[in-house]
């Protein structure tokens, strides 16, 4: 995501074997507002990673980390918040029915910008 986005949906979808189901990903200095997601009716079934994951600290890396990775984490400290910073609100999830999945939901956030659900 880069400069924002609203009004995104995502229904009646199936997802099989994928390393991700739903990803969002954006990185620091993209800027904008993120919001209105609606996310409704989706059936997922083996799935790598994790069924629903929003990154903000996305790097063009794999999502997966794989055992013999030396890939480092992204730097987590707090910065200014400013015009580059990207916002995440009003988020809707119903209706998602995952079998297998390393997690359910992951959110990777700003310090300086929490997400709102």
């Amino acid at each position: 995501m880069s400069g924002g986005v609203n009004n995104i949906f995502v229904n009646d979808c199936s997802f099989i074997g994928t390393d991700i189901g739903l990803r969002f990903k954006t990185t620091r200095g993209r800027g904008g507002l993120v919001s209105n997601i609606n996310i409704a009716n989706i059936n997922m079934s083996k799935i790598v990673g994790e069924a629903i994951l929003f990154n903000m600290y996305y790097a063009a890396k794999d999502p997966i980390k794989l055992s013999d990775s030396d890939e480092d984490e992204p730097n987590y400290d707090i910065q200014e918040f400013t015009e580059a910073t990207l916002i995440f609100k009003d988020i809707s999830i119903k209706g998602v029915n995952c079998i297998g999945a390393k997690a359910a939901l992951k959110i990777t956030g700003l310090p300086e910008s929490n997400f709102r659900i």
